[in-house]
């Protein structure tokens, strides 16, 4: 959960950009993970 909470993510969900928020939870870790893996 840190992850996500510490995440530019949840940031975009918080602020309701791009219809972010409306996606299925499975895109959204799939988005996450996507965007972790790049910062390594």
């Amino acid at each position: 959960m840190d992850l996500y909470y510490h995440s530019e993510l949840a940031d975009k969900i918080n602020q309701g950009q791009e219809g972010i928020q409306y996606l299925d939870y499975k895109v959204l870790a799939q988005i996450l993970m996507e965007m972790e893996t790049r910062k390594d």
